[in-house]
């Protein structure tokens, strides 16, 4: 019996993370911090491993949105959207960027 309630832990521990992906196009994750510096540019990571994506994200960790990009404020606000219901997002990122600029975010299920 102490098997099985083990095993059961195990499995929902395992499947929490089992979808927070990142692969060489971006993530498909939850946001875990978001930051805006005082450029204007804005910060984000998950809780996938950004190094995965086919870019170089800031301290290993960080995503990007620089304040030229057309839509910023609308990415930056659907992005505060999914952290507030902790809800995952597709972010699209530009591959090969030194600091993976996100081009795109989408809600994900």
């Amino acid at each position: 019996m102490k098997n099985i309630i083990v095993s059961i832990i195990a499995m929902i521990a395992m499947s929490s993370n089992t979808y927070a992906e990142c692969k060489s196009w971006g993530c498909n994750s939850k946001i875990q911090k978001l930051l805006v510096t005082n450029t204007g540019k804005i910060v984000v990571a998950t809780d996938g491993d950004e190094k995965k994506a086919n870019c170089t994200p800031i301290a290993g960790i960080y995503l990007t949105i620089s304040p030229s990009t057309k839509g910023s404020n609308s990415i930056y606000s659907l992005l505060l959207t999914a952290k507030s219901l902790d809800k995952k997002v597709i972010l699209r990122v530009s591959e090969g960027t030194k600091n993976c600029e996100i081009q795109y975010a989408s809600l994900s299920n």
